[in-house]
């Protein structure tokens, strides 16, 4: 037997339940992030995520030659180039 009664809950407390979940994730998440400055001259590695079989999972070091804003880098791909 089905009653008729209005679902009544407390909108607020679910937001704030929900956005304190949400900022607890947000929590762990940034705490596993590896802080670093790049800067002009450096080099990196850049890694191959699925590598055929025998292939390598970095190849030759490559030169930063432009450090962006927004953590992102200019490399030199290959020398003299």
């Amino acid at each position: 037997m089905l009653l008729n009664v209005p679902l009544q809950g407390d909108l607020k407390a679910i937001q704030q339940k929900q956005q304190l979940i949400i900022d607890k994730n947000l929590r762990q998440q940034n705490a596993r992030w590896r802080h670093h400055d790049y800067s002009i001259g450096d080099v990196v590695y850049i890694k191959e995520h699925d590598p055929n079989k025998l292939q390598q999972r970095s190849h030759v070091p490559h030169p930063i030659t432009k450090v962006h804003s927004n953590v992102t880098l200019t490399l030199q791909q290959t020398p003299h180039v």
